[in-house]
């Protein structure tokens, strides 16, 4: 009986060993989690937002994205499924993760797909609607990007780890 109880420990104690099959289906289900986000998102903002100035869901779940090996197939996904702001978003992941000729055609699909659309757009305390295809453009242009260099901890400590270069004046008209 003792023999039976210490293999049950040890069977159990194995199971319980960090690291061991758990650790996958967590990273799965968050890349799922952060797609979903992405998907479902309800406006385009990047850096600190509102009064406090936090970093929006969607922004962290674009840059949990941009750490996954098959992050280009997960922004192309995002391309064809998500709403209009999470198109934005997976178009700003296409441009740190695919070729410049992929991101072009992304960047094409974009423009006909969200012609004469209008996202919501959100930039420190101000929320406003701008045409989708002046947010795409600042994309491809640069005037909008992430940098991958900078983490949370950085940003929160006052350094910027993106650039959103639109004109704030331009941006609440």
């Amino acid at each position: 009986m003792r023999a039976r109880s210490w293999i049950l420990v040890a069977i159990v104690a194995g199971l319980a060993v960090p690291g061991r099959g758990g650790e996958d289906q967590v990273r799965t289900d968050s890349v799922e989690a952060a797609v979903a986000t992405l998907r479902q998102a309800p406006r385009f903002a990047l850096g600190g937002i509102g009064f406090a100035g936090v970093v929006s869901e969607e922004e962290k779940a674009l840059r949990l994205l941009l750490t996954q090996p098959g992050a280009e197939r997960l922004f192309d996904r995002l391309l064809q499924t998500a709403t209009p702001e999470g198109q934005l978003y997976a178009l700003l992941g296409c441009e740190q993760v695919a070729t410049s000729v992929r991101f072009e055609a992304a960047a094409t699909t974009c423009r006909r797909g969200l012609a004469g659309k209008k996202v919501s757009r959100a930039s420190g305390c101000f929320l406003f609607e701008k045409p989708a295809t002046e947010v795409i453009d600042a994309i491809v242009d640069g005037g909008i990007r992430i940098s991958r260099g900078l983490g949370e901890r950085e940003a929160s400590a006052g350094k910027p780890d993106l650039e959103d270069t639109f004109d704030s004046a331009s941006d609440r008209e």
